[in-house]
């Protein structure tokens, strides 16, 4: 199993690059709006009408060319979580042989196993107070599980009368069996697996095809790295170290960082979990050999404390600069021997920890990827659903009871490997790891995959009842090319049902949604040379009308920004934007609403408004004078006055300023002025901000007389 078991790592590599792929039937962003451009995601947007109150929305969208798919320059930051728990000095290939004899305390010279079926479980010995000593079974899970004793041959359920007070005395007298297995070992392949993902990663960093041809070059024509980044973090035992220094025994704490361990123990090193590299680039050879160099340095010893792992891998990623938080493709390999635990067996406790911090990582702080791999002696269902849930393979998994379900279905889980395949190869799975770290992964225009969806703007709104009948959906054949080699299509034609198109409609977002149309195998070109047309565009129609809160005006938006052709991403449900709709524009007649509220009884407010050419400047020097009106405040300031001046000549804009010398009570807002190119809904609101002052301006009967005859009467404060 050698060679399969370093394949499946080097696999695992590959899906963390970000290669550029050719290919007719992948689409990328394309900005315009021609849907008869040569080459891209072509899409259009136009708006007919009106007719009987509403106009029409026509949504027009092909893919066609050939189409480059190049990566997102997004730096990658990968965590390697690696298991260096003493069972990584196994062999690749478990195998164990008999081994016959009578045993005693102190004859007990190497770890041995007791065979229960198919399970090979490691004896322990243990004593109190350096006498009942005895041989135990660890059999269930946690740490405080049951535990069965060997003695005479036989196992019992209970200790009692089954110890001896004599190093010497034979405890057990039978077939043990000891550990051979074969191939390399775990630890030895790992290395090796782990050097080829290194290298991958800086491949990644500089180049992005096979051939080795660097493509990211600066003006200067020289190399440009991504600026990928890796560190490497060790777990074994339940216990930290920050240095990269071993703790050995002769070290004055070393009594002290071991804690209660029985004296088997004193003579291993205390393999602690620990960051053995931080963060670095991959740019340059002499930092891709450091970080190999710290790979090859490791050594096996110590439990499996997966859960202390993980936790010196979000202290890794939360203290990455704000910018670099922000620019990176996170991503955390976590590669295991055994089972979860900070003993022998597998451990709830350990792994609801492990799968919890996951969560956290997997989570809106971090949005890591996380890939598990693991290679078992023996696979339980609890090892695979524990593998799976620290996976992203769940991605809201909180503990072994609770996976929240997986986004995915099983056939698309791709973040967890185990060697339950026997062809399994290391090397290529963390190859395949490589390649999907960074960037984001070419994807297929699938009809599941891609939602055109168009949010009408809050200017217009959805005619009451419409309904998803009321959306037509039409298909064009492409039929050639004009002179100047834009394609070109037949009068549309109503879909039919083998075009697979189905509408949602939104009233409460004011949305519509169209899935299920195949644009790859509906991919539109034209061979030249044998003058052959293929594929069809979707064009979409529907109803809208002005809203009644509109302000109107000479270029009214139809739409609101998020109108475009999405990719819904299979593994968080999340949408991904591949192109953004124009967004069409039509005059409608202005409509103002001047709202002031906090005016007391009595109490008036004068407004100015101003207009200018479409074509002037947005300055206030540009506005003309065109209209003054006044709102009086009634009874208690309930419901604040409003005035509306409706169907103003949509071919102007205009400005609303409230007068500034109009009132001794309170504070106006003449100074920040509003305008109907910047309001989208009615109505244009004015706080009053009363002064501490007993001066008022006077009841409207008497104020409401201008000229020479304007009187300011003085009053008691109200």
């Amino acid at each position: 199993m050698k060679n399969n078991f370093k394949v499946f790592l080097a696999w695992v590599g590959l899906m963390l690059m970000a290669p550029i792929i050719n290919a007719q039937n992948l689409i990328v962003p394309y900005e315009g709006s021609n849907p008869d451009k040569k080459t891209g995601v072509c899409y259009n947007k136009s708006v007919t009408g009106p007719e009987n109150g509403e106009y029409t929305v026509h949504l027009k969208s092909f893919v066609t060319g050939t189409v480059n798919v190049i990566q997102k320059d997004q730096p990658a930051d990968i965590v390697l979580v690696l298991d260096v728990s003493g069972s990584m000095d196994d062999r690749l290939s478990p195998k164990y042989e008999a081994v016959q004899g009578s045993f005693s305390y102190n004859n007990y010279t190497e770890d041995l196993y007791y065979k229960d079926g198919n399970n090979y479980r490691l004896v322990r010995r243990n004593y109190e107070g350096r006498q009942n000593r005895r041989y135990y079974l660890y059999y269930s899970q946690g740490i405080m599980g049951s535990i069965k004793y060997l003695y005479d041959n036989q196992v019992y359920d209970s200790q009692n009368g089954h110890t001896v007070n004599n190093a010497d005395e034979i405890i057990w007298t039978g077939t043990l069996y000891r550990y051979v297995g074969e191939g390399d070992k775990k630890i030895d392949a790992l290395k090796e697996s782990v050097e080829s993902f290194i290298k991958e990663i800086q491949k990644n960093d500089l180049y992005e095809d096979e051939a080795g041809t660097i493509l990211r070059k600066d003006e200067h024509n020289n190399p440009k790295p991504l600026g990928n980044q890796i560190s490497i973090i060790k777990f074994a035992n339940d216990s930290y170290i920050d240095s990269a220094d071993s703790i050995e025994e002769g070290d004055d704490t070393f009594e002290e960082q071991i804690g209660n361990y029985w004296e088997g123990f004193r003579t291993v090193i205390y393999n602690y979990t620990q960051v053995v590299k931080q963060f670095t680039g991959v740019s340059n050879d002499s930092d891709v050999e450091a970080l190999i160099k710290a790979v090859k340095g490791l050594e096996p010893g110590g439990a499996t404390a997966v859960d202390f792992g993980l936790t010196k891998a979000q202290y890794l990623l939360a203290n990455l600069s704000a910018e670099r938080k922000k620019e990176s493709a996170k991503t955390i390999v976590v590669f295991t021997d055994g089972s979860p635990t900070h003993d022998y067996q597998f451990d709830d406790q350990v792994a609801n920890d492990a799968i919890n911090i996951a969560n956290t990582l997997k989570g809106t702080e971090y949005k890591a990827k996380i890939f598990t791999i693991g290679v078992f002696d023996n696979i339980t269902t609890d090892i695979t659903n524990y593998m799976n849930r620290v996976s992203s393979n769940f991605p809201t998994a909180t503990s072994m009871t609770n996976p929240a379900n997986s986004s995915l279905d099983e056939k698309d889980w791709k973040y967890m490997f185990d060697n339950s395949d026997p062809n399994m190869n290391l090397k290529d799975v963390f190859t395949t790891v490589a390649a999907a770290a960074g960037g984001e992964a070419g994807v297929e225009i699938s009809s599941s995959a891609v939602v055109s969806v168009d949010v009408v703007s809050t200017s217009f709104k959805l005619p009451e009842g419409v309904t998803e009948e009321d959306v037509v959906i039409k298909t064009a054949k492409c039929n050639g090319r004009d002179e100047d080699g834009y394609l070109t299509f037949d009068e549309p034609v109503l879909a039919n049902s083998s075009d697979n198109v189905s509408v949602k409609i939104d009233q409460n977002n004011n949305t519509i949604s169209a899935s299920g149309f195949d644009y790859s195998a509906n991919f539109c070109d034209y061979d030249d040379e044998n003058k052959v047309p293929t594929g069809k565009m979707l064009i979409l129609e529907f109803p809208i009308k002005v809203h009644e809160n509109a302000v109107g005006g000479p270029e009214v938006f139809t739409n609101d920004e998020g109108s475009g052709i999405y990719l819904t991403d299979p593994e968080t449900g999340e949408r991904k934007n591949l192109a953004t709709f124009n967004r069409p524009t039509v005059a409608i007649p202005v409509n103002i609403w001047i709202q002031k509220e906090g005016l007391a009884e009595g109490e008036s407010a004068q407004f100015h408004i101003q207009y200018r050419e479409q074509n002037d400047p947005e300055v206030p020097a540009s506005y003309k004078p065109f209209k003054t009106v006044i709102l009086t405040g009634n009874k208690s300031g309930e419901n604040a006055p409003m005035i509306k001046l409706l169907g103003l000549d949509p071919q102007y804009y205009y400005r609303i300023v409230e007068d500034p010398n109009w009132s001794w009570s309170y504070s106006n807002q003449a100074e920040t002025a509003q305008t109907t190119l910047e309001n989208k809904e009615n109505p244009f609101k004015f706080k009053n901000e009363p002064k501490d002052t007993d001066i008022h301006h006077a009841e409207a009967k008497v104020t409401n007389i201008f000229g020479e005859n304007f009187q300011k009467i003085t009053v008691k404060s109200k």
